[in-house]
């Protein structure tokens, strides 16, 4: 059952992940994709514009060849009017009413006024002279009420056709009655103005658009099944597998932690109950100090099962918090009846002070007394004979505070975050020269943690440490209070 909701979780984690990932993947694509759709209706509109100017110049070529013909009727010269300009303008407006295509020749000093360029064709005439081959961008705006359009112009240059009506002498007038400029062979004479109307290119590049976002996400769907289907066979699993068994495995070795420190704990308790029995019957000093040697190891065996106990319940998730009404004087000497052996035993002054008048609280007994207890070892641990720890309860802000001071080796100040880290102890501290197991201040903190509250370690290398744990316990009386209001 646990493997198939893992697999299912799996899975949804992977579907979110490739989703996610996916629209990343689409969203580029489309943009890039949309992009080159532009571009590629300019590339067209572009490729159509050079090919209709290239049919428009053979066209006024032509005419310009058989000039001759048309004006001679039985060898004699009979002018008709038909001449390139002419014929171009006539051709241009044929291929507007059947195509939408707009053909202009414009120069800057036209004879007609209709010739006249217009902002754009005078910015390409003015880049003509400087030697550009061609000019075109697209126009959209109130200029394109129908749409973007796409502008082309490219220069016309005087050839000697062109020197008949345009050449020398300036000033003359040609056969059609206009003066002549005066311009020579390879002149800029004007330039031939295209205007594209872009709605077919557009509609072409929406198609192709649609096509091609369309086969991406078919391609996208088809991966993403094949991807699933082999990291779900061949990935997830395997490894859910292998997670079953090491969680199978952990859980057993977990139980038996739980039953071996269990056991030891009841044998271990009866001792000690033993020894205090026996420490009120010692008649001389060097049966009590054997004694209390007993009671200190005792103890520190009592506290490292404990410790490891509670690091087994955090592992599984199994922590339980259990409020109750408690009074603050009952712990403190719980906890004075269950060290003050061990600091007699080293030499160390053990003083626990309830700081104003002792009340009853909701919390943790249990958790508030392992946190006090691993506190007061650990600065018995660290501190030389004849040194004192101090443990003071408060009540403040309905929070209690509870501060363990010692005035032992301290810590360094680049290792007091690192002190409540779980196996943070090393061989080689503390006044005993052995290192502890390294979870009494893991379990304090992870303890506070779970009672809502926190711990704050501050030490002087040398001089000593100060922990205080601070953590939300309403006041039972005011609870009941509250209840007689309502």
């Amino acid at each position: 059952m646990g493997a198939a909701v893992s697999r299912r979780k799996l899975l949804v984690r992977f579907l979110l992940l490739a989703g996610i990932a996916s629209v990343f993947v689409f969203t580029a694509y489309f943009l890039y994709a949309a992009n080159s759709s532009f571009a590629e209706r300019e590339r067209l509109a572009l490729s159509e514009a050079r090919a209709l100017c290239s049919e428009i110049e053979a066209t006024w070529n032509y005419i310009e060849s058989i000039q001759e013909q048309i004006n001679y009727s039985n060898g004699e010269y009979d002018f008709k009017g038909v001449y390139c300009v002419a014929a171009g303008k006539r051709v241009a407006a044929r291929l507007y009413h059947e195509t939408g295509y707009t053909v202009r020749y414009v120069r800057e000093n036209p004879r007609n006024s209709e010739d006249g360029p217009d902002e754009f064709e005078s910015a390409a005439l003015r880049s003509f002279r400087n030697g550009e081959a061609e000019v075109y961008e697209i126009v959209n705006g109130p200029e394109a009420e129908d749409g973007p359009l796409f502008r082309y112009v490219v220069p016309l240059e005087a050839t000697s056709h062109c020197l008949e009506c345009h050449g020398d002498p300036a000033g003359e007038k040609d056969i059609v009655g206009f003066p002549k400029e005066g311009m020579r062979q390879g002149d800029l004479a004007g330039a031939i103005s295209i205007t594209l109307p872009l709605n077919e290119f557009e509609v072409d590049s929406a198609n192709r658009l649609r096509s091609a976002v369309a086969f991406f996400c078919l391609l996208l769907v088809l991966l993403g099944t094949v991807l699933s289907f082999g990291i779900r066979r061949w990935v997830a699993a395997p490894i859910l597998e292998e997670n079953s068994k090491l969680h199978d495995e952990a859980k057993s070795q977990s139980e038996f932690l739980a039953v071996t420190t269990h056991d030891l704990k009841a044998p271990l308790s009866s001792i000690m109950a033993y020894q205090n029995l026996l420490l009120q019957e010692a008649h001389t000093e060097s049966e009590r100090s054997k004694l209390r040697e007993i009671a200190e190891n005792g103890t520190r065996l009592l506290t490292t099962i404990d410790n490891i106990l509670d690091a087994a319940r955090m592992e599984e998730g199994a922590l339980n918090v259990n409020l109750d009404d408690i009074d603050i004087g009952d712990i403190a000497a719980r906890i004075r009846s269950i060290m003050d052996p061990v600091a007699a035993k080293n030499g160390i002054d053990l003083d626990i002070a309830c700081v104003g008048l002792s009340r009853v609280v909701r919390t943790d007994c249990e958790m508030v007394c392992r946190i006090v207890t691993n506190l007061v070892a650990n600065a018995i641990r660290f501190t030389k004979p004849g040194g004192t720890v101090n443990v003071r309860f408060e009540y403040r802000e309905k929070n209690l505070v509870i501060s363990v001071a010692d005035n032992g080796t301290g810590i360094r100040k680049e290792l007091v975050d690192d002190a409540f880290e779980r196996f943070s102890s090393a061989a080689g501290s503390g006044r005993t020269g052995k290192g502890g197991t390294g979870l009494g201040l893991y379990i304090v903190r992870s303890f506070a943690e779970a009672l809502g509250g926190s711990v704050q370690a501050d030490s002087i290398e040398g001089q000593g440490s100060t922990f205080t744990v601070a953590i939300p316990a309403a006041d039972a009386q005011e609870m009941e209070g509250d209840e007689t209001i309502e």
